[in-house]
This record gives structure tokens, C-alpha cells and sequence, in this order.
């Protein structure tokens, strides 16, 4: 009877000792995000060359891009063309109505470094947004160029880091 008794008490102290309140735990963890301005970048200008004469180059000619995006934010800017290992150029070529090309060669730069992009290094854009970014470019046309309008095309990508 003792033993029958005790199991009755133990099974009543188990049932209310050990409520769902008891078993169950449960904790928060925040989430959130913030929406950034959208990044735009345009240029402010071609890079006409005008006439040249073979075999004479042409060197710094000069534009610039314009970058917004959110303030203080880091980014990195890339520019096409291949990358020339121990300077600061990037380079392609122009091509004329005749398929002939010629080089085109050209570093860009912003007032806090040299070429950011030569190894993604990124750049914070301005409290308000906004970062201009300069071109240096030229031309290397060879002493038997051949006639003709050469074109390409410039292109400069950013992103956020």
C-alpha cells in the first residue's frame, strides 16, 4: 500500500512539475535589412580622338563618369579591356569599317587612389553619394595605320562590396 501510495504521488508531482511551459523553450532573434539607393553610373563624355596621323600617338585625353549610389558605401569598379600587369593601363583595340584595329589604351581613377580596381580594391562613395571617376586614355596608332574612323566601346561596371 506504501508502494502504491508513493507511485500515486510521484506520478501527481511528475504530471504538474513538468508542464508544456516547462518543456518548451523558445527565443527571438532579430531580422532586418535596409533597402540601399539603387547604383547609377553615366558618362560624362566621349573620348573623341579627332584626327590623327600614323605612327603618332595620342595621349591624355580625358573624361569622366559619374557614380551615385548610397552615401558612404563601398563599391567596386571594373573596367574592360585587359589589364596591363605592372601599370596602371587597361587596353583594346578600335576597330575600323575594315576590321583593321588599333590600340587603345587608358587607366581611370578617383581622388582617394589610383586605379581601384587592379586588385577589386573598393571605394567609398561620398556622404552624399556620389563619386566621379576620371579617364586617362590614348592611342597608339603604328606608322602604317590604315585610313579609317576607329570605334569602340569604354565600358565601366560598379558594384557594391
Amino acid at each position: 500500500m506504501k508502494k502504491l501510495l508513493f507511485l500515486v504521488i510521484f506520478i501527481c508531482i511528475s504530471i504538474f512539475s513538468f508542464s508544456d511551459d516547462e518543456i518548451e523553450r523558445s527565443v527571438q532573434m532579430p531580422v532586418f535589412g535596409e533597402i540601399m539607393d539603387s547604383l547609377t553610373i553615366r558618362s560624362n563624355g566621349d573620348l573623341d580622338f579627332g584626327n590623327v596621323l600614323p605612327g603618332i600617338p595620342v595621349n591624355d585625353l580625358k573624361s569622366s563618369f559619374s557614380i551615385k549610389g548610397e552615401g558612404l558605401a563601398r563599391v567596386i569598379i571594373k573596367g574592360n579591356g585587359e589589364y596591363e600587369a605592372g601599370s596602371d593601363n587597361y587596353h583594346f583595340n578600335l576597330v575600323n569599317e575594315y576590321g583593321d584595329t588599333m590600340p587603345f589604351i587608358y587607366y581611370y581613377s578617383v581622388y582617394r587612389m589610383i586605379n581601384p580596381s587592379e586588385k577589386n580594391i573598393p571605394v567609398i562613395l561620398g556622404l552624399n553619394g556620389k563619386l566621379r571617376v576620371g579617364i586617362t586614355a590614348g592611342i597608339r596608332p603604328i606608322s602604317n595605320q590604315k585610313k579609317g574612323v576607329y570605334r569602340g566601346k569604354l565600358v565601366l561596371s560598379v558594384r557594391y562590396d
